[in-house]
């Protein structure tokens, strides 16, 4: 199912002591609300009242209307730079990509070449077996 994220409300959910981390699973935004600032407020949001340091972000929109889940995956475009955007502004989160993604030499691409520079210690890196996945503390 499709759960819309809070434009403006505040997630108020707490971590206990000894609970093991949460991770989200997003998208860089939902029908029209598709703006850098309201997908900081979103994982702003989530990090600071639910302690969420965790995000795996799906680098496109979701249309909760006019497309099924399968064009959902495909349509919207990719937006690698507003994940990059999330890493810069929250350097103490881990950001994992998703999103159009085919194997490890396009993640490569992705990540260190075609003209977008990759500067967030915070994502994880696809893993194959040489390169283990790495994560922030």
């Amino acid at each position: 199912p499709i759960v819309s994220p809070p434009s403006t409300t505040t997630t108020t959910a707490s971590k206990p002591p000894n609970q093991k981390k949460v991770s989200i699973k997003t998208r860089i935004g939902i029908d029209q609300h598709e703006s850098l600032p309201f997908l900081l407020n979103y994982i702003s949001n989530l990090h600071t009242n639910s302690n969420v340091t965790r995000f795996f972000i799906h680098a496109r929109k979701v249309y909760t209307s006019g497309l099924n889940p399968a064009q959902n995956r495909f349509v919207p475009p990719l937006n690698y730079t507003r994940v990059y955007e999330l890493c810069n502004t929250f350097p103490q989160c881990n950001f994992w990509l998703n999103g159009g993604i085919w194997d490890l030499k396009h993640a490569r691409d992705i990540a260190f070449g075609d003209g977008v520079k990759f500067d967030c210690d915070g994502v994880g890196y696809i893993q194959d077996n040489n390169d283990p996945i790495k994560e922030k503390e």
